[in-house]
């Protein structure tokens, strides 16, 4: 399906690689140089030639990637303290820094808005969902209450500000929904959905401490962590799970229906690792690697779990351009795989 929607340019050979003839812009700085990550929001249109923005030191520059010498490389600069990624909203561009959030325009980098922060309180960004940036905002102590920020990104209107709860774990945006998490008070697991637009809890996934065990080998302190929640992925009344035992056992993939029971579980080979597990349509894409074997890609249907594709993977093979995420993240439509053709 991806092959047959490309334009017919795109299925042309691709020219071979060669080292590069001619310099079209440089940055010379002695600082450390970060590349920053761009999302483009879908919905806002394109905005026309837009700059590279990497970090040096303390501040972003906008880089002219083809100016006719370096001194007319720079666009504009603006300072920051740290930041993970910047989105394109079209002509707009979202800077989600931990202490300030404020948008530039993309050619021009003149300030657009930003969002007042009376009490100094440190931010984090979830991304653009529905139209909607979604923002994090608690105390620079790291106590007290997390709020939820709903901000219109083309003016800087603030839609809602919600208190989420001292239970409740860092949300993620998994497709087009953004998920809650909670452990329970007898050790269970809950899952629930947020309304981007007015931060009301929504439908949701039970997982009573019994089943949290018996089906994910899990107890309540390791879900209750950074790392977990971020590979949630939710598609209609499904929840998938992956489940990586550290025991030389195969990993699993669950599919958890609303009440908490088992809907259908894949498992892989023994003393694998999931590499990946993404939703792509009503698909979940899952990449199964491990130490001096081959590796493999799956399609599973999210509806019953059945491999409707496989494809085999060299030796330590690693996904290049997709990750574990808070922001929305769902498999690209080719993904980029770098291995060895063998042990040796």
């Amino acid at each position: 399906a991806v092959l047959d929607g490309r334009s017919p340019a795109a299925t042309t050979e691709p020219p071979a690689l060669r080292e590069p003839l001619q310099q079209v812009g440089k940055l010379a700085t002695r600082d450390f140089v970060l590349v920053l990550r761009v999302q483009r929001v879908p919905g806002f249109g394109d905005p026309v030639d837009p700059p590279v923005w990497v970090g040096t030191g303390n501040e972003v520059r906008a880089i002219e990637p083809m100016a006719d010498n370096d001194e007319n490389a720079p666009r504009y600069a603006f300072p920051y303290e740290y930041l993970e990624h910047v989105m394109l909203c079209g002509p707009t561009l979202v800077v989600p820094d931990m202490s300030r959030i404020h948008a530039l325009d993309v050619a021009t980098g003149a300030r657009r808005w930003e969002l007042p922060n009376p009490r100094a309180r440190t931010y984090e960004s979830l991304g653009v969902l529905d139209g909607v940036l979604l923002l994090l905002a608690q105390a620079r102590t790291g106590q007290g209450p997390i709020d939820l920020l709903a901000v219109e990104p083309l003016s800087g209107a603030l839609l809602h500000q919600t208190v989420l709860g001292d239970d409740v774990l860092k949300p993620k945006v998994a497709g087009d929904s953004l998920l809650g998490t909670r452990v329970t008070a007898d050790g269970g697991f809950e899952v629930f959905r947020i309304d981007p637009l007015t931060g009301r809890r929504l439908d949701g996934f039970q997982l009573p401490a019994g089943s949290l065990q018996s089906l994910l080998h899990l107890q309540p302190e390791s879900i209750a962590t950074r790392h977990y929640p971020q590979a949630l992925a939710v598609r209609g009344d499904r929840l998938f799970l992956p489940i990586e035992p550290g025991d030389g056992t195969a990993p699993e993939v669950l599919a958890v229906a609303r009440d908490g029971t088992a809907a259908w579980r894949w498992s892989g080979r023994p003393r694998g690792t999931l590499g990946m597990m993404a939703l792509r349509g009503d698909t979940l894409c899952v990449a199964e690697f491990a130490d001096r074997q081959k590796g493999r890609m799956l399609l599973l249907s999210c509806s019953d779990g059945r491999a409707r594709h496989e494809v085999e993977l060299g030796t330590d093979a690693a996904v290049l351009n997709w990750e574990r995420s808070w922001l929305a993240n769902e498999a690209p439509a080719i993904v980029a795989v770098e291995s060895f053709a063998d042990e040796a």
